[in-house]
């Protein structure tokens, strides 16, 4: 008798199984352009009162197209285990803008080649790049209260000792009209502990990565090389959401062609002068499109979130003071004030 035939890829064949209690119900399609995501799967699950909720699961099968596949199946495996320890973290702690995780495990089945790693989040409508696609007219007081989540987000990562990395987007999550949450924690660093990635110059997106890093440069101080990181990241994700572009985009297409990063051979230092200057006109651009009597505030906030230099990035009082200049507790308030002067008309984008 011939041997069964096993499933090579049982990540991508989970339709109508059970996996904690919740019975999975359609196979999530990545939207076209969308980045990361590459060793997922994900599903739309329901239980037995119809919640729903959305499973991850890891596919390992990817790892075998790869010429390095021992490495690259340790590597997934060692970030699943983190990822999932990260998440308890943040339940354990009460992080009211990260996503919820509702539960984890590992799927096992003679019919598959391999086991099957996974994650159940609590369900988000969609991320906000998709509802900036769905607006009629631009919600302005929106915005900023979606930014302003994101920069909770932010602030309840850095108070427990982590670092996002890979704030976008993509991973900024919608429930609602009314409130957002930071999701996908694959990326985070952990002060004081080593993470499967922490080798990587870049653990996030590399197309929203600070300059510096794209450069080569990583500071050796956890505060610096990763806080730092998530301002930037948390400031591009301003200027997406009143632009539809985003920070390093913008620096990389102004900068002349010999001084951008893998063609630039010098330190970053050497090149920061001219990534300033362009960065300078990026933020004068932002500027241009906002109306209203806080409309330099907001870019203000921009500008010193998104400042090329990490030692000059974040919050300068708090620098003067010898406080950590990365923490976010100032913006965050800001933020909130901005939102009500938006709706009050006293910050929009367009036309004045």
């Amino acid at each position: 008798m011939p041997p069964p035939v096993r499933i090579e890829q049982p990540a991508s064949e989970l339709l109508g199984r059970i996996v904690d209690g919740w019975t999975v119900t359609r196979k999530i399609e990545r939207p076209h352009g969308s980045t990361g995501g590459h060793f997922s799967i994900g599903y739309e699950v329901e239980s037995a009162d119809g919640s729903r909720a959305f499973l991850k699961a890891l596919d390992y099968s990817s790892a075998m197209r790869r010429p390095d596949v021992a490495e690259v199946l340790n590597a997934m495996t060692a970030g699943y285990q983190f990822e999932r320890k990260v998440l308890d973290e943040c339940e354990r702690r009460r992080m009211n803008r990260i996503v919820r995780v509702f539960g984890a495990g590992t799927i096992v089945d003679p019919s598959f080649l391999h086991a099957v790693n996974y994650l159940i989040f609590e369900p988000a409508e969609g991320d906000v790049r998709r509802a900036l696609d769905a607006m009629a007219h631009f919600d302005t007081a929106w915005a900023l209260s979606t930014c302003h989540h994101a920069a909770v987000a932010v602030q309840q990562l850095h108070l427990g000792g982590l670092a996002h990395q890979d704030v976008k987007p993509s991973n900024l999550l919608t429930f609602g009209v009314s409130l957002a949450k930071l999701g996908d924690l694959g990326r985070v660093s952990k002060r004081g502990a080593e993470a499967p990635h922490d080798e990587m110059p870049v653990r996030g997106d590399r197309s929203y990565a600070p300059p510096e890093l794209l450069y080569g440069q990583v500071d050796p101080d956890w505060t610096v090389r990763c806080q730092a990181c998530d301002l930037y990241l948390l400031g591009s994700l301003i200027l997406f959401m009143f632009t539809r572009t985003q920070t390093t985009a913008e620096i990389l297409r102004r900068l002349p062609t010999p001084l951008r990063p893998g063609i630039f051979a010098d330190s970053y230092d050497r090149v920061l002068p001219y990534v300033i200057n362009v960065f300078d006109e990026v933020a004068d651009a932002f500027e241009a499109q906002l109306h209203g009597q806080r409309a330099a505030e907001l870019v203000d906030h921009f500008r010193a979130l998104c400042h090329p230099d990490p030692a000059q990035r974040g919050d300068a009082v708090r620098r003067r003071r010898g406080q950590n200049p990365y923490d976010v507790q100032r913006l965050i308030s800001r933020l909130d004030v901005l939102c009500h002067d938006a709706r009050a008309g006293y910050l929009r984008k367009g036309s004045p």
